[in-house]
């Protein structure tokens, strides 16, 4: 009995030696999920690629279908097969008006096909025609074609009318004109001025009674008006003209006369500024000066005076300087500037005091010498008039 339970325990209890070579399931078991997660990222990471690449496809499918029905609507470009030229062809200005229309298109569709110009935009075939132009024509040539085509010299000119004439009117050389307007042969005074403005720029309306238009040397181009009244009175002003001085705080502040009035100039501060405008005019035209065989830069004065009824209470008098270096132009109103204007008489009190202020001046001035421009300047009384 006990040999047959031996015998059936030593078949049934397994050795040590075979309970060590057992399959290890829990190794198994880790090393599978860890080779799932690393599929699953990789199987992710594969599927946004996946879905980038998607994502390029339809836009690149997109844009195909734009393209097949632009070219569905006739815009596809043809290959263009120029003809051969098997003689020579007249010239297109001497063919006739059905001729000159089939070669415009023919240059037409092969600009389009050259430049990339479609049915729907024929803007690079034009760009392309024009470069081709500017670059093998002369300026001349180009502009003689611009020239022979109205429509578009009246475009182009009312294009740089419309920026140009604003501009100059604002400008400094139309300051100039109107002051040069105002001023030359005499001062027009305000309402003159206007007048002159007004004539010089605007016509009788065609169209409505009493009204004015433009006048246009071309069509649509006006011609720039002088500037308004106000506005040259704000640029005279502006003018540094030097100092002006007050006849009754210098001469008549001990005369009960209410009716004197006047201004003059100080002939020390006005000589040597004369003097510079002569000289600066000098640089321009020359000889414009004479020096009579003394060394250039010495200056011979002329001083007068004189008196006539006129203004409120009929008496005036004034005095003008001028140089004898300038010639026959001494008599000419242009180059006599008044020093002294006042409502009093040649024989008043007023004027002496001021014939004996100018005295003291002349001598100051003719024993000194001024330094204009790098040019040793001096001053010599050489004509005094009273009448």
């Amino acid at each position: 009995m006990l040999d047959i339970f031996s015998i059936f325990s030593t078949r049934l209890m397994p050795s040590k030696r075979k309970a060590y070579s057992r399959f290890a399931v829990g190794q198994f078991v880790r090393a599978k999920k860890s080779l799932q997660e690393e599929l699953a990222k990789e199987k992710a990471s594969l599927s946004t690629e996946v879905k980038t690449l998607q994502r390029k496809v339809e836009r690149l499918d997109s844009k195909k279908k734009e393209l097949d029905g632009s070219l569905s609507d006739g815009s596809q470009q043809k290959t263009v097969n120029t003809p051969k030229v098997t003689r020579t062809r007249p010239p297109t200005n001497t063919v006739s008006p059905q001729t000159v229309q089939r070669r415009c298109t023919e240059t037409f569709q092969a600009a389009m096909g050259i430049h990339g110009g479609t049915k729907s935009n024929k803007r690079p075939a034009l760009d392309g025609l024009y470069q081709t132009i500017a670059k093998k024509c002369k300026t001349s040539v180009l502009g003689e074609y611009v020239l022979s085509n109205s429509k578009v010299v009246k475009y182009v000119i009312k294009k740089c009318k419309q920026k140009d004439l604003a501009k100059f009117e604002c400008s400094k050389d139309n300051v100039l004109r109107s002051i040069a307007t105002y001023y030359t042969s005499g001062v027009m005074g305000k309402r003159k001025y206007q007048a002159v403005r007004l004539a010089s720029s605007m016509k009788s309306s065609d169209t409505k009674r009493g009204g004015k238009t433009a006048i246009n040397f071309l069509p649509g181009c006006p011609i720039p008006k002088l500037l308004t009244y106000n506005s040259l009175v704000h640029e005279i002003k502006q003018i540094d003209i030097g100092k002006v001085y007050s006849i009754q705080e210098q001469f008549s502040s001990d005369i009960d006369d209410e009716n004197v009035n006047g201004c003059f100039r100080d002939l020390r501060e006005y000589l040597p500024r004369l003097a510079k405008f002569y000289l600066n005019m000098q640089t321009t035209r020359k000889g414009a000066l004479k020096w009579f065989g003394k060394t250039e830069g010495t200056f011979l004065v002329a001083f007068g005076g004189d008196g006539c009824p006129f203004g409120k209470n009929e008496s005036a008098c004034s005095f003008l300087i001028s140089f004898l270096n300038i010639g026959k132009r001494v008599a000419s109103s242009s180059d006599n500037f008044i020093v002294f204007g006042g409502n009093v008489e040649e024989t008043s009190l007023v004027v002496k005091r001021y014939i004996n202020f100018v005295c003291k001046q002349i001598v100051d001035l003719e024993g000194r010498i001024f330094e204009i421009d790098g040019l040793h300047v001096t001053f010599h009384l050489k004509s005094f008039l009273m009448t």
